[in-house]
């Protein structure tokens, strides 16, 4: 767990956050408050990340684990929220979900400095590692099933269809300026085969995460999901199936030497601590799940791509003034962070579009390719471009246009 939170992003998006302008952040739901009121300053935003990252390192040694898992929170707490305040929420909070229940645990008892510097390892009942195993396989239940129970709600199984699929491939492809070396845009029956693997993985979870014997498999599942993802649609999710190791029978593989011996009595308060710390968990993620809030956090539901995709993305349009003539550019972030970032500017997240930040991205846009000489009012359109690579060059549709000004 640790090992993931080190090589995750959210510092260095911390970092870039607290050197933005507040007038242009913008918060989800559920971090309203810490926008208003959290300090956000670089050099807050590197002692909380030098504590962060000698926190995690205490936690993978195993030294001082109960402190250093205190601190990981705190300060993990802090930087992961302020990463979400610059574009779409980022999908991580399964890793401060995952530092609680730690937390709430003995996981410190065996294969650590601080088992070795007892002389042995603590032994302890299914009671004391069973109840916080059952509460992340919980969770991870949450990630997965609801955005399975959303595609089925609000497409059906035409969810799995070619067309929808190679609509969403071609999406992605545009969105990183990218064509994978496999076409699977050109195999409708891989499309289809593949769409219904992932309807019956996600919807399949929460019921077989808790059978023992099938655990691997869903595993073995959950990684061909996941490098499938971002081999071919491009999006990454290490820091999720990076924490499959509660799917893992960790006795079964070292044995009770590694372990300790299993005691005759269980640990009460570490089982009411894992239990209150899992309701405190469970509820909201489920209450987010259900509602299919994606854009919320510590609490959200997982992207759903519920909707069947069409042949057009959304898209930042200018349509530049000059004696007379208009010029039309589009505005093509390199990175998914950036896509949403002109996303949330145009009002798309269902809020009213930002003029600070859309005049931010036309001060880019400009900066990055001069305008005409003689341009004088720039438009702002929610444009629509073709995804099919085949018609990238084409020009995009103009839709309704929400700001308009003088050439920054």
């Amino acid at each position: 767990m640790a090992c993931v939170l080190l090589v995750s992003p959210e510092r260095d998006k911390a970092l870039a956050i607290a050197a933005t302008p507040r007038a242009v952040l913008a918060a989800p739901e559920g971090l309203g408050w810490f926008l208003a009121h959290a300090p956000i300053d670089p050099a807050l935003v590197r002692h909380a990340s030098t504590a962060f990252v000698a926190a995690c390192v205490a936690v993978v040694l195993g030294f001082l684990t109960r402190p250093a898992l205190v601190i990981a929170l705190g300060a993990g707490g802090y930087l992961f929220a302020l990463a979400q305040l610059g574009a779409p929420v980022v999908h991580d909070m399964h890793l401060l979900w995952f530092t609680a229940v730690l937390l709430a645990s003995p996981c410190a008892d065996a294969l650590s400095l601080d088992a070795m510097l007892r002389d042995r390892p603590r032994g302890a009942l299914a009671a004391d590692y069973g109840a916080p195993l059952v509460v992340a396989r919980s969770l991870l239940a949450c990630v997965y099933f609801f955005p399975g129970a959303h595609k089925l709600a609000t497409s059906g199984l035409a969810w799995a269809s070619a067309e929808n699929l190679r609509n969403l491939l071609h999406s992605k492809w545009y969105e990183h300026a990218h064509v994978p070396a496999l076409r699977l845009d050109q195999h409708p029956w891989l499309l289809t085969a593949g769409g219904a693997f992932v309807l019956a993985f996600e919807l399949g979870f929460p019921l077989l995460v808790h059978v023992r014997r099938a655990r691997i498999w869903l595993a073995l599942a959950g990684v061909v999901f996941h490098v499938s993802s971002e081999v071919f649609f491009l999006i990454p999710f290490l820091s999720l199936w990076g924490t499959y190791a509660c799917l893992v029978d960790a006795r079964a593989i070292l044995g009770d030497a590694h372990l300790g011996p299993r005691p005759r009595t269980a640990r009460r308060g570490w089982l009411a601590a894992t239990t209150l710390t899992g309701a405190l968990l469970l509820a909201p993620a489920i209450g987010a799940g259900a509602r299919g809030q994606m854009q919320a956090y510590p609490f959200a539901c997982y992207p759903t791509f519920a909707w069947q995709v069409g042949p057009t993305l959304p898209a930042l349009t200018l349509r530049i003034e000059s004696d007379g003539r208009d010029e039309i550019r589009v505005h093509r972030p390199a990175t998914q962070d950036g896509w949403g970032h002109a996303w949330r500017a145009l009002g798309l997240y269902g809020s009213d579009p930002s003029e600070e930040a859309l005049r931010a991205i036309v001060a880019e846009m400009r900066a990055s390719s001069p305008f005409p000489p003689r341009a004088r009012v720039v438009h702002v359109h929610v444009g629509e471009v073709v995804t099919d690579p085949a018609a990238w060059d084409e020009a995009p549709r103009l839709g309704r246009e929400v700001w308009a000004g003088p050439v920054p």
